[in-house]
């Protein structure tokens, strides 16, 4: 059996780590390459690929769209907009979460959620921008759900519009003609505006062209998404300028043509001509001259690229659930050869989870925790980790189970984050200090893993109690000893990290404790912990009664996580979240029934439990 163990871990290897390296996308084009050309969007250097992505993850909340039965990733769909936006205008690709807004046009618009496209949309433009004026007078929390879907929609519009707008005016039929043209009018409409002649002449003719000119390109660089450009000047300095920016400044003739217009330009000519080796020959040339210039932010965006392509994380779901599902099949069997087969599954997926989270630290320059959506990947690592640790040492699969289902529904979490945009977005002012988010967040995410573990444990002790008649006193008992001993960890590292986020309070506000909601949760974790911690050792409750005090412990805890933020007040509400709300609600729900379960009279269960 060890050749067959061997297999598994390297066919799981090679489908995640292969897209890292490799370009699998069915292309003559090299994508991949050219996705990996940095530019600066959001006051963040990234690869152009990040840039497709966060665009298309925003207008449309998923990372591909499909029109007349072909599928377009990121990067594709990237060139569609920009080289033939009259075909990208029908793509049915913008979300609409409330049927309330074009309610009257019938069809699949009384849907509750989906989507439709910028041709339609257009025709409302006057419909949306009267509603957008009166909604963004409101602030946001005071918002009707119609009002927020107007803004929403809105903000849509204005990315796509930017995006297809950056590089060349989608109204651009031969912009490298026109390009000719402007370089023949500048020193003619200068010499002009030296002459200060009144007669219409050969002169004053280029010098009005040059003004349309101007005018177009300074709309250009207005309207720009993010700049492409960057300056000949040392990496420590460097500066980013729009397409529109790098045309305007020709106007002075000192000013030489910046290699990167020239090569965007072409490439984009390229794609639209479908000459795959034109393509690829200047990609390849351009970040020639990239990493000629600005090495270390090139490397870093081809990292972040080829991060994006490998999607680790999404593929580490599929996975923790596939070694769930065989340790159920292996547990409903009583087969020990699943239940080793989804132990190996499961600790393949936390190698692969572990070095995802190092390159995302490495592509950031941040340690793991810097924003909610990078607490849950930790969240889950930590809970993984120490599960599968205890998993080497027992042996029956506890482990493994809370691996994989904490490790799962952590990443999903995470995943519903990623939906918003950028997820290595610009530090917020309050977390900027990398010695505190390695200290006190870091230490206080460990706690929300470990209080995340301790509830998973709980539900197989509640529900493989009360369900199945092999859950032995012995399981109980097994469960009861990993259970306290989690809590106990839990407990020290929520109150260290709650006493070091008072400390950097105070070198922060000047003050080390304020009653600020997040504050407030991080000391309900530790009082919660306390409680239970002492009602156990005095022996107010068994078992099953630190097992359901568990089930509320994790409601305790994802309140202090992310439900304090969504409160939307106090100097720690840097990760509101509009429909966050309905998921805390739900997991909630699902808690209590679980711990409903777990209170019911000892003679329903069919386990033997204490």
């Amino acid at each position: 059996m060890l050749w067959f163990n061997r297999a598994v871990i390297a066919l799981v290897l090679a489908w995640c780590v292969t897209p890292y390296f490799l370009d699998t996308n069915r292309s003559y084009y090299n994508l991949k390459e050219f996705g990996s050309i940095p530019v600066l969007h959001d006051g963040r250097v990234k690869p152009i690929d990040s840039v497709a992505r966060n665009s298309l993850l925003i207008i449309s909340g998923k990372q591909r769209i499909s029109h007349n039965g072909l599928r377009y990733s990121p990067i594709e769909w990237f060139f569609e907009i920009n080289t033939n936006p009259k075909l990208s205008d029908t793509f049915d690709q913008f979300l609409v979460e409330n049927p309330v807004l074009f309610a009257n046009q019938g069809g699949k618009f009384d849907k509750a959620k989906y989507r439709t496209n910028y041709k339609f949309l257009k025709s409302q433009d006057t419909i949306l921008e009267t509603q957008y004026k009166m909604a963004s007078g409101i602030e946001s929390k005071a918002r009707t759900p119609f009002q927020r879907e107007v803004v929403n929609i809105s903000n849509r519009i204005n990315t796509y519009v930017r995006l297809k707008n950056t590089i060349q005016p989608e109204d651009a039929k031969e912009f490298q003609h026109e390009l000719e043209q402007y370089e023949k009018v500048i020193p003619i409409g200068l010499n002009a505006l030296k002459s200060h002649s009144d007669t219409p002449n050969t002169k004053s003719i280029a010098l009005a062209q040059m003004n349309q000119f101007f005018k177009r390109y300074r709309a250009l660089d207005e309207i720009a998404l993010y700049h492409p450009i960057p300056s000949l000047d040392n990496e420590k300095s460097i500066t980013w300028k729009s397409t529109g920016a790098q045309l305007l400044a020709k106007l002075d003739s000192k000013t030489p043509t910046h290699p990167a217009t020239s090569y965007f330009i072409d490439i984009l000519a390229a794609y639209k001509q479908k000459d795959a080796a034109l393509f690829n020959n200047l990609t390849a040339n351009h970040l020639k001259f990239l990493k000629a210039e600005i090495p270390k932010i090139t490397k870093n965006a081809q990292r972040e690229a080829n991060f994006n392509n490998a999607n680790f994380f999404y593929k580490c779901i599929l996975l923790y659930f596939i070694a769930l599902l065989i340790l159920l099949a292996g547990w409903a069997t009583s087969s020990k050869s699943l239940q080793k087969l989804s132990y190996i599954i499961a600790i393949t997926t936390f190698g692969i989870h572990t070095g995802a989270l190092l390159i995302r630290m490495l592509i950031q320059g941040r340690p793991p925790v810097t924003n909610l959506y990078s607490s849950a990947i930790f969240v889950g690592w930590i809970a993984a980790g120490i599960s599968l640790l205890i998993e080497r040492i027992n042996k029956l699969g506890f482990g493994t189970f809370a691996a994989s289902s904490v490790g799962a529904l952590t990443l999903i979490v995470a995943h519903h984050f990623a939906l918003q945009g950028d997820t290595i977005e610009m530090m917020q002012a309050v977390l900027d200090s990398n010695f505190w988010l390695a200290t006190h967040v870091v230490t206080i995410t460990m706690g929300y893993g470990a209080m995340f573990m301790a509830g998973s444990l709980a539900h197989i002790y509640i529900i493989g109690g009360f369900l199945f008649k092999k859950f032995s006193k012995e399981h109980a008992k097994a469960l009861t000893s990993i259970t306290y001993a989690t809590l106990c960890i839990s407990i020290l590292l929520s109150f260290i990290g709650t006493v070091l986020g008072g400390i950097w309070a105070d070198q922060s506000w000047g003050r080390f404790w304020g009653w600020d909601p997040k504050e407030n949760g991080a000391i309900l974790i530790v009082l919660w912990l306390a409680i239970v911690l002492h009602l156990r050792l005095a022996g107010r409750i068994k078992q099953r009664g630190l097992m359901v005090m568990c089930i509320f412990g994790n409601m305790v805890c994802s309140f202090s996580w992310f439900g304090v933020n969504l409160l939307g007040i106090g100097l720690h509400s840097y990760g509101f979240m509009e429909k966050g709300f309905l998921w805390l609600s739900t997991f909630w729900i699902i808690q209590i029934t679980i711990a409903c379960i777990g209170l019911l009279p000892k003679s329903l269960w069919k386990g033997e439990v204490n």
